[in-house]
């Protein structure tokens, strides 16, 4: 008898510091998380259009398109336009925040944040 295995919640990490992106996937991935990474915005938005995500975790200050622009092209697209989209940025303060929520985030998170913090969000945004 063939064991059916649940399907693991996909998370699409983009951040070009890789001390980041190994942190936040090594954790994820222990948690029972199925994790992709891009570097860049153009890559981020070509895995997110061509791939199924639940939710995107995306650091703004990205090289060839800012991690904003990326936000505002993925809200453009019906496949993308519901996925809950996370910012990771090193930028603090209200008008940081109010940026990346203006941009269509779900939400928006302050670096250095811990990859537990990390994962209580994402968790909380694909079962909301």
């Amino acid at each position: 008898m063939a064991v059916e295995h649940e399907r693991r919640p996909r998370v699409l990490l983009v951040d070009d510091a890789i001390d980041n992106v190994e942190l936040y996937r090594e954790y994820l991935s222990r948690n029972g998380y199925d994790v992709a990474t891009a570097s860049d915005g153009e890559e981020a938005i070509a895995r997110a259009v061509n791939e199924n995500f639940d939710i995107a975790i995306i650091d703004i200050g990205l090289p060839k398109l800012d991690g904003l622009s990326v936000i505002m092209t993925l809200r453009s697209y019906a496949k993308t336009r519901r996925m809950p989209l996370v910012t990771l940025s090193a930028m603090t303060g209200e008008k940081a925040r109010a940026a990346a929520i203006d941009a269509g985030a779900d939400m928006a998170l302050e670096k250095p944040c811990t990859p537990e913090e990390v994962e209580l969000i994402v968790n909380t945004l694909i079962h909301r």
